[in-house]
């Protein structure tokens, strides 16, 4: 058993312990996958853009309506935006003078209410209104 109650399957804990050998084991990522899912969660890694993804659960919104409701300025809101519109997670869609944006990672709210439930159990996390 290691701290903190998490138990590790046998081979696992060999191979932590260097004793297993390659054959063993079942990688949780293919090493050409470490990169890209390292970069997707340093995505949601920052509070402002989890905010951002919160209010566009709602719906979609224009970057003065997410500016406003976060409290910070457009341009730092677009800059996260434009961050998360490069990594998939969202998309974006001009009228006239306008930008809007909502979720295009249908992902994305699962594994947010995912990690929400795990570190804060009993929390409302993703109950719906």
């Amino acid at each position: 058993m290691c701290k903190g109650n998490i138990h590790m399957p046998n081979s696992t804990a060999n191979l932590a312990a260097g004793t297993a050998d390659s054959g063993q084991y079942r990688q949780m990522l293919p090493e050409t996958s470490v990169g890209p899912v390292a970069a997707y969660f340093h995505v949601l890694g920052e509070p402002t853009r989890l905010q951002i993804l919160n209010l566009l659960q709602q719906g979609e919104h224009s970057v003065g309506g997410l500016a406003e409701a976060i409290g910070c300025s457009a341009a730092n809101t677009s800059r996260h935006l434009s961050l998360m519109a490069r990594h998939g997670l969202i998309c974006r869609n001009t009228r006239g003078n306008l930008v809007f944006y909502r979720i295009s990672d249908p992902h994305v709210r699962e594994l947010c209410c995912r990690v929400c439930t795990h570190l804060t159990p009993g929390a409302a996390c993703c109950q719906t209104l």
